[in-house]
């Protein structure tokens, strides 16, 4: 046992060469992790003299240590100027780098591929095109009461003639519908994405005589991603990026107090976006003189809407503007209306109020670009997507 002790404190035997005759020969011992952390030593010694003989230390390689930002700033304006440089055929017309092509003449080429295509999926009346509209509907607009310049949009869809048991025709009127689709739901409009859309609301905003313009900071190429301004002409094709806000106003801001709903509703103010909320969510009982207590009949109210005391719920009642008011004002409901956003349609969000449906959409920085991101939002809005968020992570 003595023999064995001492073979197993000494297991590579570096103490003798050769055991004695009786002595037992044990297993070895050592330990295999030793074996692997050698082994990765050995491994890492071999990638670290290849990497000091070859371009792996090098000052234009990736895994340099020594590149500051600046050199890398000032590789990508080489980079850019080169591409400008490059051959007829990178740059020509068709070329998918080339840098004279702006975003409206991409527009105009998938709209004209859209047209002219042999397939008929891609034309404007096949039920596939986002500029097709809805079967048996047209766009119809509704003036306000309080604020009669007011057009709030509704889909009026046409119905189809019932046949009686007595074989006799009933003709059925057309239904009124909650419209998300904004301007290009309505044929009329002609909508030019690169300006963006009308603002609805300019004028509203500025007829409560409490917002400013301000100047507001230069716009510079790191806002909408790049590093430099050769660096967005490169891929833009100028130095800025040609998609404009269509009232070309400077931004705005408050001038003393609070420019929100909440404030206006707590203040007793009947605000435009009021009003116009009210007639939307009355839809078909607004338009077609539906008695609003079948609409809002209490079976269809929310379970929570019952006021603490115990009066009636107030949902049974019409929806009118004070209603609106009131509601936000208690801060049941609220109504996204961004100063800075004149082109958005009133729109409120309440438990006392009809659902409303959002809409992801975004740029990638690999696959996607700006005109397939607005596509993308006009099918949200076009299937009843009342609000858009933009989650992009690529340029502009």
């Amino acid at each position: 046992m003595a023999e064995r002790s001492r073979l197993v404190d000494d297991p590579l035997n570096l103490m003798r060469v050769m055991p004695p005759k009786e002595a037992r020969a044990w297993p070895c011992v050592f330990p295999r992790t030793a074996f692997l952390l050698s082994d990765r030593i050995n491994r890492m010694d071999k990638m670290s003299s290849e990497k000091s003989n070859g371009a792996g230390n090098s000052v234009d390689s990736v895994n340099s240590v020594e590149e500051s930002d600046s050199d890398r700033i000032n590789k990508m304006d080489k980079m850019a100027s080169k591409n400008s440089k490059s051959s007829a055929a990178g740059n020509s017309k068709h070329s998918v780098h080339s840098v004279k092509e702006s975003d409206s003449d991409r527009i105009n080429k998938v709209d004209k591929m859209a047209s002219e295509g042999s397939d008929t999926s891609n034309s404007v009346d096949s039920v596939h095109s986002v500029r097709k509209s809805l079967p048996n509907s047209k766009k119809i607009y509704v003036a306000g009461k309080l604020h009669p310049d007011l057009r709030v949009p509704f889909r009026e869809i046409s119905l189809a003639p019932t046949k009686t048991m007595s074989g006799e025709i009933e003709v059925n009127e057309p239904v009124r519908v909650y419209d998300t689709s904004g301007p290009w739901g309505d044929p009329a409009t002609d909508v030019d994405v690169t300006k963006g859309l009308p603002p609805l609301r300019a004028r509203w905003i500025r007829d409560r005589g409490d917002v400013e313009e301000i100047e507001g900071r230069k716009v510079t190429p790191i806002d909408d991603g790049f590093l430099s301004e050769k660096h967005a002409a490169s891929l833009n094709g100028n130095g800025s990026s040609s998609f404009k806000r269509q009232s070309g106003s400077d931004p705005l801001r408050a001038k003393s107090h609070a420019v929100t709903q909440l404030y206006y509703a707590r203040q007793g103010i009947i605000t435009p976006e009021m009003e116009f909320i009210a007639i939307r969510e009355n839809c078909n009982a607004e338009v077609g003189g539906q008695r609003s207590e079948d609409r809002n009949d209490l079976g269809f109210r929310h379970s929570a809407s019952e006021p603490i005391s115990s009066h009636k719920s107030a949902i049974s009642n019409p929806i009118t503007p004070e209603f609106v008011r009131s509601e936000v004002a208690r801060g049941r409901a609220i109504i996204p209306a961004n100063i800075n956003h004149p082109e958005s349609e009133p729109m409120i969000i309440g438990r006392n109020f009809l659902v409303k449906i959002n809409a992801n959409i975004g740029n990638s920085a690999v696959a996607s670009s700006i005109e397939e991101e607005v596509e993308k939002m006009r099918w949200a809005t076009k299937w009843g997507a009342d609000t858009v968020m933009d989650l992009s992570t690529g340029k502009n």
